[in-house]
């Protein structure tokens, strides 16, 4: 039997926490919490410290707390370091892809 597209979502996950908290050992305690979500940015992104995100890149996102609802945080591999997207206009949660599916 194969596994259901949101038991993928949650491995998917945990991987990128996991490979969050080894390259950011000073963040590790943070990247345990269950509040990080699987996603995948719509298009390229680059902020000031460089390319943070390719087009079609999952990452781990979190609701960016007392801003705008549809703020969120995103660790970035690329640069190490967490960059701050908008739901809809900067990426789209994985399981929204699974039902869409």
């Amino acid at each position: 039997m194969a596994p259901s597209p949101l038991t993928h979502v949650v491995d998917v996950a945990d991987e990128l926490a996991s490979r969050a908290a080894f390259q950011r050992p000073d963040l590790s305690t943070a990247f345990t919490d269950d509040g990080w979500l699987p996603i995948r940015i719509s298009d390229v992104l680059i902020n000031t410290a460089g390319l943070a995100f390719a087009a079609g890149e999952v990452a781990i996102a979190r609701p960016a707390v007392a801003r705008h609802p549809s703020d969120f945080i995103a660790f970035s591999e690329r640069l190490g370091s967490l960059v701050g997207l908008r739901h809809g206009d900067h990426f789209v949660f994985l399981d929204e892809e699974a039902e869409a599916a």
